[in-house]
């Protein structure tokens, strides 16, 4: 009879927990007997929305105020592949889908711009321009690429005060960094005035001393001599003239058989001077191996070795080249820049009599593959 309140108490007694249980949030004293009951934590289910409600009221409009460029520029990337691969207009139509997400852009109007002028179409290709300027004024990559457009339809007076925009934006320097929708690079303000004015035959001595300038900042390079020796032509200085491009052909010869050599990893041997028939220091880079004169039947001149060692030496075109087709549009850039230097010489060598050398010129522009003409420049 007394054992009975035991079993029951020994009934009542709750099993004990497993360890993987809850500890009790409510205890219940019963005489002697500890009764329990599980109770799970409450927990809210709003937390981490009131944590997160501030991040997403900032980053959000962030985000989704960024979403129409980065869309832009994806576009942009996939026009710069088919240009790549030579499909012009599928690039404009990638081009097209981009500025209909951000209409404003100054890079992919550029871009478009360039193209157009690419295929030949001037008219196309001076909107898109100017629709850059409108959008941002200070944008050297919109004033340069109108002021080349410009100069191409003839109206030079325009080209020329865009020129003196940049050389206001540069501020007192002589570079000015020109970013692109492909690229970023640095041009010489002073000296792309001067080739306008050369171009235009007109402000000559004013173009002169832009050259003086740039010369006197940043040393002679094949550009420079290019431009102050077609400037000397225009102004009859025909010994003068001779003797800046025939050094700019040196040059601009040198720097076009570095471009066309394999752009592999850097070796020793590219800091030796060539012997082999590659492209060396004092070589002219006419393709022939030799002992670093230029060849007598050319006309070239040897370079002054008390002047400014070239801007383009060997070895300063080790670009890292990771797309074969990015290296091919390289090279053929370099090549219309030998085309120019040799266009503008063979005009200064008709004018003494040389028509030989003239022609031998001549025919390295066709060769290389561009029309002697005044719209080689």
């Amino acid at each position: 009879m007394h054992d009975q309140p035991d079993r029951d108490a020994d009934a009542a007694r709750p099993e004990k927990p497993s360890p993987r249980h809850e500890l009790p949030d409510v205890v219940v004293l019963s005489g002697d007997v500890l009764l329990a009951e599980a109770v799970p934590p409450p927990r809210s289910r709003w937390r981490w929305l009131v944590l997160l409600a501030p991040l997403l009221l900032v980053a959000g409009p962030i985000a989704i105020g960024e979403l129409p460029h980065e869309v832009a520029m994806w576009h942009g990337a996939a026009a710069l592949e088919h240009h790549l691969d030579g499909d012009t207009p599928a690039a404009l139509h990638s081009l097209e889908r981009g500025l209909a997400w951000q209409p404003d852009s100054p890079q992919l109007l550029v871009q478009r711009s360039e193209w157009h002028e690419e295929l030949g179409d001037l008219e196309a290709a001076l909107a898109d321009a100017q629709a850059a300027v409108e959008r941002n004024e200070r944008s050297a990559a919109a004033l340069l690429q109108r002021s080349i457009v410009l100069r191409r339809l003839g109206r030079h007076d325009e080209a020329i005060e865009d020129w003196n925009r940049l050389v206001d934006l540069a501020d007192g320097g002589v570079r000015l960094t020109v970013r692109k929708l492909n690229e970023t690079q640095q041009i010489d303000v002073y000296n792309g005035r001067a080739y306008a004015r050369a171009v235009a035959n007109q402000q000559l001595p004013d173009g002169l001393a832009d050259v003086r300038h740039s010369i006197e900042l940043l040393g002679e390079n094949v550009a420079v001599l290019d431009t102050r020796g077609y400037l000397y032509f225009l102004l009859d200085d025909l010994d003068s003239a001779r003797m800046d491009l025939d050094r700019a052909t040196v040059l601009a010869e040198q720097y076009y058989a570095e471009a066309s050599q394999p752009f592999g990893p850097r070796r020793q041997q590219d800091d030796q001077p060539a012997g082999d028939g590659q492209a060396g220091d004092g070589q002219a880079g006419d393709g022939q191996a030799g002992d670093g004169q230029p060849p007598a039947e050319d006309g070239q001149a040897e370079l002054d070795e008390r002047s400014e060692p070239p801007r383009e030496p060997t070895g300063a075109l080790r670009h890292r080249f990771l797309d074969a087709r990015e290296m091919a549009r390289f090279r053929q850039e370099v090549a219309e820049l030998v085309a120019v230097v040799r266009y503008h010489r063979a005009l200064v060598l008709e004018r003494l009599g040389e028509l030989p050398a003239a022609q031998a010129d001549r025919d390295r522009v066709v060769e290389l593959g561009f029309t002697p003409g005044p719209e080689l420049y």
